[in-house]
C-alpha cells in the first residue's frame, strides 16, 4: 500500500507519463516514467520513493552552468538573487536572531545571502558534503553538519529549509525534529513550489512532495501552530515563516482540480516534430522536453537571456541569447505570462506555447 506523506491514507495513482524521460533538481535527465500520486482524503499530490531517486541524491551536482550562483528572479524588470527577494522580504523577522542553521545548504546562497544584512553565527547542513569546504569558507560560518539532524545536540534561532521540504520523504518526522532544535521564540523559513501555480513541478523526478498552501498547512499544522504564509515577489513558491509560539491559526483545506495530461500532449507533439526548433530556458523543465527531442537531429540548441550561460552548452546543445536570432521557431515551455512577456520583447523569433501545441493536435483530430 503505498501511503500518503501527510495524513498517511493510501494514494490514487492520477498521472503516468507517455515517455521513459524524467528530470532531476540538478537538471539532469532521468530515464524513467513519471508517475504522481493524490491522497483522496488530504489532495496531497507527490511520488513515492524508489532507487533511482536515492542515485539521483548520491550523485547530486549542483547546475555548473551558473557556477553554483544563485537563481535570478526579476521583479519589475529588474534583476535580483531568489535568496536577496526573501530575506529583504522577511527581514523583520530576522532581526535579534543571533544562530543559524540552513539545511539543505547546497553551494551556501542563503548563507551568503544573510550575511548582506546580518552578522549571525552561521551553521550549514547538507547530506551531500561535496562543497563542505567552500559552505566552510563563507564568513561566519562556524559548522557544517551531515548525516543526521537528529544528532545535532544544539538549538537554533532560525532554521531555514529553502526548497527542501519537497525532497524529504518523510516530511512529518523531520518536521518533529526540526521542533527540538528550535530556541525560544526562534523561526523556522520554508519555501517550496507551488503544484497549483507551476505544474512543471511534476516532472522534477526527485520531488517527493507537490505542495499547495492548503497540504503544506495541512502537514506543518501537525506539529506547529503559528504557521504565517507569506507573499514574496518569487512567482510559482510558497514561503512559510514559522514561529515558536502558541498562536492557533487555521487554513481551509481545499482540492485542486490539477490535470498532468498535458506533459503526454507535449511529449507526443515533440516526438513527432519535423522542422527545426529551439527550446527556452535551462532550468528543468526546459532540460526535460530538450530529453525528449535530444536524438531528433531538428533540435538545434537552447534560448537563455542569462549571459552567464550564453555560448555553454546543455544537453551537448549550444545555448544562444535570443538576440542572435530571427525567424526561427522556439518551444517555450513556461506559463503563458511570461510567453507573452517573451513574445514582445522579441518580435522576430515564433515562440510556441503548450496552447499553440494544444490547439495543433485538437485540429489534427478533427
Amino acid at each position: 500500500m503505498i501511503k500518503c506523506n501527510i495524513c498517511n491514507n493510501q494514494l490514487n495513482k492520477i498521472f503516468s507519463s507517455n515517455s521513459v524521460l524524467a528530470v532531476s533538481s540538478d537538471n539532469k535527465s532521468i530515464k524513467s516514467p513519471l508517475n504522481i500520486y493524490k491522497c483522496p482524503k488530504c489532495f496531497h499530490i507527490q511520488k513515492i520513493s524508489d532507487n533511482k531517486i536515492k542515485t539521483v541524491y548520491e550523485t547530486y551536482k549542483n547546475n555548473d552552468l551558473v557556477n553554483g550562483q544563485d537563481q535570478i528572479k526579476f521583479v519589475n524588470g529588474k534583476p535580483f538573487f531568489r535568496t536577496d527577494i526573501l530575506i529583504k522580504t522577511i527581514i523583520n523577522k530576522l532581526k535579534n536572531k543571533k544562530t543559524l542553521l540552513d539545511i539543505g545548504t547546497g553551494t551556501g546562497v542563503f548563507l551568503s545571502s544573510c550575511n548582506n544584512y546580518f552578522n549571525f553565527d552561521m551553521s550549514a547542513f547538507d547530506l551531500n558534503s561535496r562543497y563542505k569546504n567552500k559552505i566552510l569558507s563563507i564568513k561566519n560560518v562556524t559548522n557544517f553538519y551531515t548525516n543526521s539532524l537528529e544528532e545535532l545536540n544544539r538549538k537554533f534561532d532560525i532554521i531555514s529549509m529553502i526548497h527542501v521540504l519537497e525532497h524529504i520523504e518523510k516530511p512529518l518526522e523531520t518536521l518533529k525534529i526540526l521542533q527540538k532544535k528550535l530556541n525560544k521564540n526562534g523561526i523556522i523559513i520554508i519555501q517550496v513550489p507551488s503544484i497549483n501555480e507551476n505544474l512543471n513541478d511534476a516532472l522534477i523526478y526527485d520531488h517527493y512532495s507537490h505542495f499547495t498552501k492548503n497540504s503544506l498547512f495541512l502537514l506543518l499544522s501537525k506539529v506547529f501552530t503559528n504557521i504565517k504564509f507569506i507573499k514574496t515577489e518569487i512567482k510559482n513558491e510558497i514561503t512559510v515563516v514559522i514561529e515558536n509560539n502558541s498562536t492557533k491559526e487555521y487554513y481551509e483545506n481545499y482540492d485542486f482540480k490539477l490535470d498532468f495530461s498535458y506533459i503526454n500532449t507535449l511529449n507526443t507533439y515533440l516526438n513527432n516534430i519535423n522542422h527545426d526548433i529551439y527550446i527556452f530556458g535551462t532550468a528543468p523543465t526546459s532540460t526535460y522536453y530538450a530529453s525528449i527531442l535530444k536524438d531528433n537531429n531538428n533540435f538545434k540548441g537552447f534560448l537563455d537571456e542569462d549571459i552567464l550561460k550564453k555560448d555553454k552548452f546543455h544537453l551537448d546543445k549550444k545555448i544562444y541569447h535570443p538576440k542572435e536570432f530571427t525567424n526561427i521557431d522556439c518551444f517555450i515551455p513556461l506559463s503563458l505570462d511570461i510567453c507573452d512577456y517573451l513574445r514582445k520583447k522579441y518580435k522576430d523569433i515564433n515562440f510556441i506555447t503548450t496552447k499553440d501545441i494544444e490547439k495543433d493536435l485538437t485540429w489534427e483530430k478533427k
